[in-house]
């Protein structure tokens, strides 16, 4: 038994390297992308015919297509899908798993009212010319890094959540549609494909939130335990 608790954690320890090293390379190209983007402000082309919209454009959707067909995924994002449900084999009171998906659910509002905000304002700046369309991609750019960031170091988000981790996240699953909706003030072909796909995913997360709330709760859900953890958080209070 031991042999085989230090072959997991072996394995573990090497899933979770893989994943930061995936999360670093990441924050690594959207950085690079909002450096050249900074730099070349005034003279860059911000069309969807320019290379670094295409760059903008095939990254993005390659992330929604993981999304989608949950890849590569963390437990947390993908714990919705019955597939990855573990249920937790003894057992577990109903009203439980109804009250904490009833607290949880008064958090996301609180997220939710707070990004509505946020595009309200980005909305009025776009409107009033204070700013232009390159500020959008800018502003997205700055988004990608800094959801990269909240899983390796700390996440607002996940403190006004009051979450123990991030599999734990009730909104784990509003990522992209979070991260692509700015898009609905770039209005192109391209862009509302990446809006569509995220809306889409936004609304399948939140059906299986309300059918299947015993998905959502580490009293359930075995599967987003810490025992059967193989992700990076920086928010995790058990490192």
């Amino acid at each position: 038994m031991y042999i085989i608790c230090i072959i997991k954690n072996k394995t573990m320890n090497k899933d979770k390297r893989k994943k930061k090293e995936l999360l670093l390379f990441s924050i690594l190209f959207w950085t690079i992308m909002f450096v050249i983007s900074i730099v070349e402000y005034d003279t860059l082309d911000f069309g969807f015919n320019s290379p670094l919209m295409k760059a903008f454009w095939l990254a993005s959707m390659l992330t929604i297509t993981s999304w989608i067909i949950c890849k590569n995924l963390p437990s947390g994002a993908k714990k919705h899908r019955k597939r990855w449900f573990i249920p937790v084999t003894n057992s577990v009171d109903a009203s439980k798993i109804r009250n904490e998906i009833k607290k949880q659910n008064q958090q996301a509002v609180k997220i939710a009212v707070i990004w509505a905000i946020f595009l309200l304002f980005e909305g009025l700046f776009i409107h009033f010319n204070i700013v232009d369309q390159r500020f959008i991609i800018l502003g997205m750019l700055i988004l990608r890094i800094a959801d990269r960031l909240f899983v390796l170091i700390w996440c607002p988000f996940g403190a006004i959540m009051k979450n123990k981790c991030c599999n734990e996240c009730r909104i784990y699953g509003w990522d992209q549609f979070m991260l692509n909706s700015p898009l609905v003030f770039y209005p192109s072909i391209y862009t509302y494909t990446l809006l569509i796909l995220s809306i889409i995913l936004f609304i399948e997360w939140e059906i299986s939130v309300k059918r299947h709330p015993e998905r959502f709760t580490q009293i359930s859900n075995a599967a987003i335990r810490c025992p059967n953890c193989h992700e990076v958080c920086g928010r995790c209070r058990n490192k």
